[in-house]
């Protein structure tokens, strides 16, 4: 139920500054229903199709991240864009900003390693994993910002620890640390540089970046765990490519 009010709120931004507050609680009420609630189903139900094909999603990332991410660019296709495009709004205020994703930080960690359902190894994993992922996050965008751009920005050093976070939700309790750092970062790259796309291109108005980070971000977790998921950090998983299994 958390899982499912934490994605809601995610859609919202869609729909800041764009439409009224009745309506869309009508509207995520029925999409958590009709769009959540199955597709969490398919992930961590025993029978859900996705489960039986081997599919490994520790902690919400098709249900949570990249359902949330691409939720929003299908509000925003519905509702349209606001008058003004992002390249001239900004955040109007940068402390609020970095409180939230400091608190955001802190309840990552809580539900990364809350899904592990007990204080264990796994758990501890989760732990390290999802802090490693949001540091190198935070550092390839702001790497990114410097090298593109010769500037260095608190809201990179927050969408890359947030895309890095993203990305480590679906793996953290399957990859070693040494892997949630490579996660990180390639999230965190890949974030950057599409929301810079999607400002240039007026894409998708998305006033919390939700698809640049919670969607790019989660595809990108989703490959990782195929690549470095071993056994050795979760028996219940399965090794990925790097441990010798293709398929």
């Amino acid at each position: 139920m958390v899982f499912a009010t934490i994605t809601g709120s995610l859609v919202l931004g869609a729909a800041i500054e764009k439409g009224r507050i009745f309506p869309f609680m009508i509207f995520i009420s029925l999409w958590l229903l009709f769009i959540y609630s199955p597709i969490a189903c398919w992930v961590w139900n025993v029978n859900g199709w996705a489960y039986k094909w081997g599919v490994l999603d520790f902690a919400g990332g098709a249900p949570v991240e990249v359902c949330s991410g691409f939720s929003v660019l299908g509000a925003d296709m519905a509702i349209g864009h606001r008058r003004e495009n992002k390249k001239s709004t900004a955040p109007c205020n940068l402390p609020l900003f970095f409180i939230g994703c400091a608190i955001l930080w802190f309840g990552w960690v809580g539900f990364d390693s809350g899904s592990a359902d007990g204080a264990g190894a796994v758990a501890t994993y989760c732990f390290i994993n999802t802090n490693m992922a949001a540091g190198a996050g935070a550092i390839a965008a702001i790497t990114m910002d410097y090298f593109a751009f010769n500037s260095f920005k608190i809201t990179k050093i927050a969408e890359g620890a947030i895309a890095g976070m993203v990305a480590i939700t679906p793996s953290c309790g399957y990859i070693e640390p040494w892997a949630a750092i490579i996660c990180g970062f390639a999230a965190g790259s890949a974030s950057f540089w599409f929301m810079w796309w999607d400002i240039e291109e007026n894409f998708c108005d998305d006033s919390v970046d939700a698809l640049g980070c919670h969607g790019i971000g989660g595809i990108v977790g989703y490959l990782m765990i195929g690549l470095f998921a071993t056994t050795e950090i979760n028996p219940q998983g399965n090794n990925g490519l790097f441990y010798g299994n293709p398929k």
